[in-house]
C-alpha cells in the first residue's frame, strides 16, 4: 500500500496525488501522523516521511486536512489561510477541478502532469505563448493543443490554467493525462431508469482519436481504421483491463514468445510479418550497421531482444 488521494466508491479512479514511496506493509498497524510541518507514516515503530518538506514558518502546530475538493493541505493550526504544503502542487497524472496547471506566481510552483516508466515518459504542461494552450510530450516528441474556454480559466497572463468546476450537482469531473492524450473525464451516477447507464466517460479529448496525429498506442500498437488503438498481428494487449479503459502505455505483447537459444540468439524458425502503410515508426530504435534488408533482418535474428526491424533510412532494431 501507498498513501495517496483518489475518489472513493466511484468505480475506477486515478490517483490524484501519490506520497513519497513509503511502502505500507501492514495497513491495520499503520498510522498517519504529522510532526513539525510534514506528514509521516508510522509503522513497526518507525516513522517515514511521505511528502516533501514545505520549509515554511508556522506560528503554532501544523495540521493536515483533506478538503472537500480533494486537496490535501498542511496548514498552520492557528491561521488556516497559511498553507504550508498542498497536494494540488504535486499531482500525478490527473487534475481535479480548482487545481492549477502551470506556474503559480505566489508559490513559485510550476505544475505539470507527468508519466514515467521504464521505457516511456511524457508530460502535460502549459504553453504560455498561446491562450489556453498546452503541450503534450511523449518520449521527447511534442504535440500542441488548446483547451476549450469553458474548461479552463487563464491565470497570471496565461502562465497558468485553472481547471473549472463541473456543471450539475450529480456529476464529477477531472482532467486525465494518458501518455499521448489528455481527456476531461466525467462521472455520472448510474441511471437505473436508463438501463443503468453512467460511470466514467470522456467529455473532451485531445487528440480526439489516434488518426489525429501525436496519439500513442503503445509498443506494437497501431491505429485502426475506426480511429481506435489495436495490436498488430501476432500481439495482444499487455494488460487487457488497462487497454479497455483507454490506457495504452504498456502497449502490446507477443502472443507467442520468440524462441531463444541459450547463446542469446533467436532460432531460425522465427519469421517476420511485414507491416506497411505506417505513418511513423516506434520510438527508441537501436541503429544497426547493415548494407541490405537481408543484413538488417539477420542482425535482428542474432539478438534475442530484437522483435522487429526496419530497413529504409538505415537499419533500425526494436
Amino acid at each position: 500500500y501507498f498513501l495517496g488521494v483518489r475518489f472513493r466508491n466511484m468505480g475506477h479512479s486515478p490517483t490524484f496525488w501519490l506520497g513519497d514511496r513509503v511502502v505500507i506493509t501492514d495497513l491495520s498497524a499503520a498510522s498517519l501522523e504529522i510532526f513539525a510541518d510534514s506528514l509521516y507514516i508510522k509503522q513497526n515503530g518507525a516513522s517515514l516521511r511521505c511528502m516533501p518538506s514545505p520549509g515554511g514558518n508556522v506560528s503554532s502546530a501544523a495540521v493536515a486536512v483533506l478538503l472537500d475538493n480533494g486537496n490535501l493541505v498542511v496548514r498552520d493550526q492557528g491561521n488556516s489561510s497559511l498553507v504550508l504544503w498542498q497536494s494540488f502542487d504535486y499531482p500525478s497524472d490527473a487534475l481535479l477541478p480548482g487545481a492549477r496547471l502551470g506556474l503559480d506566481k505566489d508559490t513559485g510552483k510550476n505544475v505539470s502532469l507527468t508519466f514515467k516508466s521504464f521505457s516511456h515518459n511524457g508530460s502535460l504542461s502549459v504553453d504560455a505563448n498561446r491562450r489556453n494552450g498546452f503541450v503534450l510530450t511523449t518520449d521527447g516528441h511534442a504535440n500542441r493543443g488548446t483547451f476549450p474556454a469553458w474548461m479552463v480559466s487563464s491565470q497570471d497572463n496565461g502562465s497558468s490554467l485553472l481547471l473549472s468546476h463541473t456543471e450539475g450537482p450529480n456529476s464529477t469531473e477531472f482532467l486525465q493525462f494518458h501518455l499521448g492524450q489528455v481527456s476531461l473525464m466525467r462521472y455520472s451516477e448510474p441511471d437505473h431508469a436508463a438501463n443503468g447507464t453512467g460511470g466514467w466517460v470522456a467529455r473532451w479529448s485531445f487528440p480526439s482519436d489516434c488518426k489525429s496525429g501525436g496519439f500513442f498506442c503503445g509498443d506494437f500498437g497501431a491505429c485502426t481504421g475506426s480511429g481506435k488503438c489495436g495490436c498488430v498481428d501476432g500481439f495482444t494487449p499487455s494488460y487487457p483491463i488497462e487497454w479497455g479503459l483507454g490506457y495504452f502505455a504498456n502497449g502490446c505483447s507477443r502472443s507467442i514468445p520468440l524462441s531463444c537459444e541459450s547463446g542469446g540468439q533467436t532460432e531460425h524458425d522465427d519469421s517476420f510479418a511485414p507491416l506497411d502503410k505506417l505513418q511513423g515508426l516506434p520510438y527508441n530504435a537501436q541503429d544497426e550497421v547493415a548494407g541490405t534488408d537481408e543484413d538488417c533482418r539477420a542482425a535482428c535474428r542474432r539478438k534475442c531482444y530484437c522483435i522487429a526491424y526496419s530497413y529504409g533510412h538505415g537499419c533500425k532494431l526494436w
